[in-house]
């Protein structure tokens, strides 16, 4: 099996490049650079400071969880621990992160299995349970507009129009997904990438996959695997948690990090940027989306050990360009692309 990031971990000062933006996604979307810009509501001296603070690297932390998140930029309120007790408690936690967290990425990657299908929960379900089965925990957020069937995390609510529009936008993630496995050490495999598109047009021809399956009732799958992994565990510290975001998406730059175990500090940016510019509203700060891509490897790698041996290395490329894949066409559901994006690595 290729194991390219695993084994180039170097301590010491690390690269930062900015590469250009995606240049496609939805044209509707409220999370835009160039609206933002027009707005007013991005002045250009806080885009001067938040691009310097990015290539200065000094918002990369070393991850003090072994669970992970969601890419998801705004700010949390709290962070829930049901092993330690059932009230929200404030935790200071780094963790890596991938859309939706890494359940939600599993899912993604399990779809793009030549494998039978039966509905999102039940794929999410077993999902979670292959991860739990190989020590991996991975946590999930809300926010303050979760409302009905939607829990505010737009990787899991929107999942089945993330697979409608890798399709649609099908050559440009191609070209997107090259760059960023040619960064990670994998050499591009245009058959790799159109069997896991293939295989989630199939799902997308399904209608009893999506049809009883919703952003809350996703949700309520991984709540109920953290809370039974905590319980479970018997550790003092919580295994993984769910954050309750506040406020709305103010995302300007997407941060492809590919330094393992280390992450692009969220709460570290906005502590700077609240620093720099103390006169400012918040919505006036910049945000960032943060895809810690070695932590999609991990989920691959994962998400590859149950099967037999003949089959890992294809379950593992499979899973590792599902989840490439994934990160990219939440970013052209979510924004209009035309966020500026930077790569972190050794």
């Amino acid at each position: 099996m290729e194991q390219r990031i695993d084994n180039h971990e170097r301590q010491g000062k690390v690269n930062v490049a900015e590469i250009p933006r995606l240049g496609y996604g939805n044209p509707d979307a409220k999370i835009s650079y160039e609206k933002q810009l027009v707005s007013g509501e991005l002045l250009p001296d806080v885009i001067v400071k938040a691009v310097e603070i990015i290539k200065s690297a000094e918002c990369m932390k070393t991850v003090n969880g072994h669970d992970d998140g969601c890419i998801d930029g705004r700010p949390s309120q709290y962070e829930i621990s049901y092993y330690i007790d059932q009230h929200p408690k404030a935790i200071n936690h780094e963790h890596a992160r991938v859309a939706g967290g890494g359940y939600i990425t599993s899912l993604a990657m399990a779809c793009g299995q030549d494998t039978l299908h039966e509905s999102a929960d039940i794929d999410l379900r077993n999902a979670t349970e292959n991860l739990d089965n190989q020590g991996t925990n991975c946590g999930a957020h809300t926010g303050e507009h979760r409302h009905g069937d939607n829990t505010d995390c737009g990787a899991n609510d929107r999942l089945k129009i993330i697979f409608e529009n890798s399709i649609i936008n099908r050559g440009d993630i191609a070209q997107t997904s090259k760059t960023i496995l040619d960064t990670a050490g994998f050499a591009f495999n245009q058959a790799i990438f159109d069997s896991v598109l293939n295989q989630w047009s199939k799902i997308l021809t399904n209608d009893e996959y999506f049809s009883n399956s919703t952003g809350e009732s996703r949700f309520g799958v991984i709540e109920s695997k953290i809370i039974k992994a905590h319980k479970n565990s018997q550790n003092e510290k919580p295994v993984a948690n769910i954050k309750q975001l506040s406020g709305d998406h103010n995302e300007d730059f997407i941060i492809l990090n590919f330094v393992k175990n280390q992450t692009f500090s969220q709460g570290k940016f906005a502590h700077l940027l609240a620093k720099y510019f103390p006169e400012l509203d918040s919505k006036n700060h910049a945000q960032t989306f943060v895809v810690d891509i070695w932590r999609i490897v991990e989920l691959a790698k994962a998400n590859s050990k149950l099967d037999d041996s003949s089959q890992q290395e294809a379950t593992f490329k499979k899973s590792l360009y599902a989840g490439i894949i994934f990160q990219i066409a939440t970013a052209a559901t979510l924004t209009d692309g035309t966020l500026r994006n930077f790569i972190i690595k050794n």
